[in-house]
């Protein structure tokens, strides 16, 4: 079986990276990828490459916010030469598969729905604004041989009760997020950032922008009393420079500027998080944050908002703390509890263990190969 893979973002992102994870262990069940691949950033296609897949460029514009009126421009001008160049691929491979990433993904989903081969289209945010949601929830429904989600939430986002979907999960990989292979990563992080020892560090990892919540995290955090230290792990983005000087405005109005670091991007995490006391995501809007995952992996205690498919990820106390959105005051009270939960370690062990179950590498491929060959049944 042969799949063609395709992402409208060239980055070596969420999707992107399952994507090649999945192709790798999906080789010895005889289904090959090609990856069709946006031209922009060649890392990804480098890393793909060097493992032996085939990748084909693309011209593919991506619809954006309204005010962008010149980008839109080009991908409406692009829109043809791009479903030209998708059914040309799926042709010159044989494609049996065609799996294409994101809602808003048109061009490539229609190549495929013109071709022979089957089409498995996968959703997997909650952030589409209403008219494009239901246009790609109609599309769907009409093209695909299978609708994947990245979670249940995600299917209730989109699709009513009587549209048949898939959830898959994105997997974490098990060996780089492994509690016993950090060493003593916290007294590095202490010496780096100049947190002394004894000091709870309360963490969080995302790029710097509203949907992560980091302003209701902030006003959360003046309120724990006692010690504790704060670290904010994530991209500052040139597009959010307002929002990255409000909330500095916020720490110097709390006067909480010496407990708060902000490290900017870093590629560490897995030992970031195994410094961590507390990790916590504090998002406004998800769809399955793998973050939250990836700090399960590697026992460190988890507070998140309820949103998307948090709730998948933490059915219940015994994994974690599981918050509304946008109060601060129950983020507050949810981290000053787990600083001071008597189960707090048994609860870390916990979420690695079901990590392990449910969200490994193992299982999302079982369940991406089990998409396909419905797919190929379907068509």
């Amino acid at each position: 079986m042969r799949v063609l893979s395709n992402a409208p973002d060239p980055r070596f992102g969420g999707p992107l990276q399952r994507s090649l994870s999945v192709a790798k262990k999906l080789r010895p069940q005889g289904i090959e990828t090609v990856f069709l691949v946006p031209r922009g950033d060649d890392r990804f296609v480098d890393r793909a490459r060097e493992d032996g897949f085939e990748c084909r460029r693309i011209d593919q514009p991506r619809i954006r916010s309204p005010r962008l009126v010149g980008a839109n421009l080009r991908f409406l001008t692009g829109f043809a030469g791009c479903v030209r160049t998708a059914a040309e691929t799926i042709d010159e491979y044989d494609i049996d598969v065609v799996h294409v990433n994101g809602p808003l993904n048109y061009a490539v989903a229609l190549a495929a729905a013109r071709s022979d081969a089957a089409l498995v289209w996968h959703f997997n945010d909650t952030l589409t604004p209403t008219p494009l949601k239901q246009l790609s929830a109609t599309l769907a429904r009409r093209w695909a041989d299978e609708i994947v989600v990245a979670a249940n939430a995600v299917a209730d986002y989109f699709f009513d009760e009587a549209t048949q979907t898939a959830t898959v999960y994105a997997p974490v990989d098990l060996d780089r997020f492994d509690p016993t292979k950090v060493g003593a990563s916290s007294d590095t992080l202490r010496s780096e950032l100049g947190i002394e020892a004894g000091v709870p560090i309360v963490g969080t990892v995302g790029n710097i922008n509203p949907a992560k919540g980091h302003e209701y995290l902030v006003e959360a955090f003046s309120d724990i009393g006692g010690p504790a230290h704060l670290v904010v792990v994530g991209k500052q983005l040139d597009s959010q420079q307002g929002y990255y000087d409000d909330l500095q405005a916020k720490l110097s109005e709390f006067g909480i500027d010496a407990r708060v670091t902000f490290t900017g991007w870093r590629t560490d995490i897995p030992a970031l998080l195994s410094a961590f006391d507390i990790f916590v995501l504090a998002s406004v809007t998800e769809a399955c944050p793998m973050v939250v995952l990836e700090a399960m992996a590697m026992e460190c205690p988890v507070i998140a908002t309820d949103v998307g498919g948090v709730r998948e990820q933490i059915p219940g106390p015994k994994y974690g703390w599981v918050v509304p959105p946008e109060d601060s005051a129950a983020l507050a009270a949810a981290i000053e509890s787990a600083l001071s939960a008597a189960d707090r370690t048994e609860r870390a062990s916990n979420g690695r263990a079901r990590v392990e179950e449910q969200f490994s590498l193992a299982a999302c491929a079982d369940a991406h190969e089990a998409v396909y060959r419905s797919a190929v049944t379907e068509n």
